[in-house]
């Protein structure tokens, strides 16, 4: 059965692949497409009043869709993307470009609405590994604030059951993460997720202890990132 394209779409610095990661952590082969993956090659060559640059993006979407969403071989796994796009008429167009390729891969679509509090906002943006990230992601606080101030979030009218929205004001990347997936839980796509354990007891049995453990930083993310329903799906290579 084909698994699900999750498409998470905030305005810049709200964490996006913060959560990605961490959602990742919890079902490692699920596949992670930063936009930035997407932006950055066609960034390199083109600025963005090149009459040219557009058409480059989508060419590159239209690639990452082909290799990730569309490929026969790949359609057992989960796709994540990251995205900004706003209610104007090319954001609104994009967006809809993620729901197509999913349509035509017989995949479910799930689109993600992340927000967060501007003043919030503006320090992740402002955060060390985003600032010396070597990526075009937005650091300007100045811009970032008029970019919130004459936008909106791009949201689609026709999948209002699915959707899923989260204020992440005050919330932690992988608690993030734990809401999207119980929210797969109730629209019934984990059972599509290619699941390797299921444990149907303490999920602190995965590591032979329970609690954390100061010596292994990715052993407590996984911990504090279990769902906590009983029946936890854990998806592996």
């Amino acid at each position: 059965m084909p698994a699900p394209l999750i498409w998470i779409n905030a305005f810049p610095g709200t964490g996006k692949l913060a959560v990605a990661r961490a959602v990742a952590a919890l079902c490692p082969r699920i596949i992670v497409i930063d936009n930035h993956r997407l932006i950055d090659p066609v960034a390199m060559r083109l600025s963005r009043d090149d009459p040219r640059y557009q058409p480059e993006r989508k060419r590159e979407r239209q690639r990452a869709f082909a290799e990730y969403v569309l490929d026969p071989t790949r359609i057992s796994q989960t796709v994540l993307f990251t995205d900004f796009q706003s209610t104007s008429k090319l954001g609104q167009s994009v967006a809809e470009e993620y729901q197509a390729a999913a349509r035509q891969a017989g995949r479910p679509f799930l689109p993600v609405y992340l927000s967060c509090d501007l003043n919030v906002n503006i320090r992740r943006a402002l955060s060390d590994s985003r600032v010396n990230g070597g990526t075009t992601k937005l650091t300007d606080p100045d811009i970032l604030r008029n970019v919130r101030r004459r936008s909106q979030v791009f949201q689609f009218e026709d999948e209002p059951g699915r959707a899923c929205s989260i204020d992440t004001t005050a919330m932690e990347p992988v608690d993030v993460a734990k809401q999207i997936l119980e929210h797969c839980r109730k629209q019934r796509l984990l059972s599509v997720l290619d699941t390797t354990w299921v444990f149907r007891r303490s999920p602190y049995a995965l590591f032979g202890n329970a609690g954390t453990d100061n010596t292994n930083p990715e052993r407590n993310l996984l911990v504090k990132a279990m769902p906590d329903y009983p029946t936890v799906c854990i998806c592996g290579p």
